[in-house]
């Protein structure tokens, strides 16, 4: 009986929630990640639900874009946002909207390819790590490379060593 009693209550609470979800004036529906662009809308992050023009008005809210600097715009944020602009009551579903930077076009990759800083027969300075010793000796290149390439290098006792080109005519070795 206490079971039957307890069941009643939950349903009376969710069909209240409901109620009170279903009446509501706005409804914000957050999406979960949005590309970064110059001009963030309301629309670009939320499904907007609410009638007449007010949604029209709503979509078209320029989101500041000190919202997005951390990554996330989050409810609170947007709750104080739109209660600026609407006296009506807001629901939102959702936390936060992730705001990743947009990656590059395929075609803007190819324009972006770095320059080679080493090339083949080139003589750079190879720094060797070891946990407590840092030797900086005089080589030779083998291969042609860009910042972060890996690549042979001769060095004076003509042993060839791989390295990581970290910067022009710097290779750098981690033992």
């Amino acid at each position: 009986m206490r079971a039957g009693l307890i069941i009643a209550t939950l349903a009376a609470c969710v069909g209240l929630s409901r109620g009170a979800a279903a009446g509501a004036d706005v409804n914000l529906y957050l999406l979960s990640r949005v590309e970064a662009k110059d001009a963030l809308t309301l629309a670009d992050v939320a499904r907007v639900e609410t009638a007449g023009e007010l949604a029209d008005t709503l979509r078209a809210l320029v989101l500041p874009a000190r919202l997005s600097e951390d990554g996330y715009i989050d409810r609170t944020e947007l709750s104080a946002l739109v209660a600026r602009a609407t006296e009506e009551s807001v629901f939102i579903y959702g936390n936060a909207v992730r705001v990743y930077a947009r990656l590059p076009r395929p075609e803007e990759r190819c324009a972006e390819i770095p320059e080679m800083v080493v090339q083949a027969g080139d003589g750079v300075s190879v720094v060797i790590y070891n946990r407590t010793i840092t030797l900086e000796i005089p080589g030779s290149a083998l291969q042609d490379g860009r910042v972060g390439d890996t690549i042979q290098v001769r060095v004076k006792n003509n042993r060839t060593l791989k390295g990581k080109i970290v910067d022009k005519k710097l290779v750098e070795l981690s033992l």
